[in-house]
């Protein structure tokens, strides 16, 4: 099987190989094919030195092999949502709260891929993101989401710990740690007047 690489650290490099991979696989096929039709003297991919031609036929046996593509559409659908969250994350509007939302759909996108035959690399796709979250200042995302009108608490309604009181109480503790000062006597009110 061959092996196609892209740069390291970039999802959206990997993603844009393995769709132009994809993409050209009718194209490759018809040109292997067309090839296999033809006598040796009038070959076009299988000719020039040895070592040429050995890795020419090492190619057209990826290009025919049917698990290759297979595993090329697979790879491809666990590195879709990685190459979407980092195009979100990188864009010049992302917000913190919008990171917290990516986290969130890059989990909801790997369960429901659970159902795959590769448990395995969904299930190491699902620890990272859990170990990126682990690393992630939460408490300044959570906050952040709140702070957004259109979602305030309710993403969060389900978790008892983020009632009304506990939310207020990090928020005084957040505005503290960013003003170095107490929160103002009426911040309390404005916190409750905002839910």
């Amino acid at each position: 099987m061959c092996c196609l690489r892209a740069v390291l650290t970039c999802w959206m490099a990997h993603y844009a190989a393995y769709q132009q991979l994809f993409e050209l696989q009718p194209a490759l096929l018809a040109v292997v094919v067309a090839d296999d039709i033809y006598s040796p003297e009038r070959k076009e991919i299988t000719t020039g030195e040895a070592k040429t031609k050995a890795k020419a036929i090492k190619m057209m046996k990826c290009i025919k092999d049917a698990l290759f593509w297979h595993a090329i559409t697979q790879i491809k659908q666990h590195l879709e949502p990685l190459a979407f969250a980092a195009n979100v994350t990188q864009a010049t509007l992302c917000r913190i709260d919008t990171v917290l939302l990516t986290f969130g759909f890059l989990m909801m996108q790997y369960k429901s891929m659970m159902e795959d035959k590769d448990v395995w690399a969904v299930t190491t796709i699902i620890q990272s993101i859990k170990q990126r979250w682990a690393k992630y200042d939460q408490e300044i995302s959570i906050t952040a989401m709140i702070l957004n009108p259109f979602y305030k608490t309710t993403l969060f309604s389900y978790i008892p710990s983020l009632n009304n009181a506990n939310v207020c109480t990090l928020l005084e503790h957040l505005y503290t740690c960013f003003f170095h000062c107490d929160p103002p006597p009426l911040f309390d009110d404005q916190v409750t007047s905002y839910f």
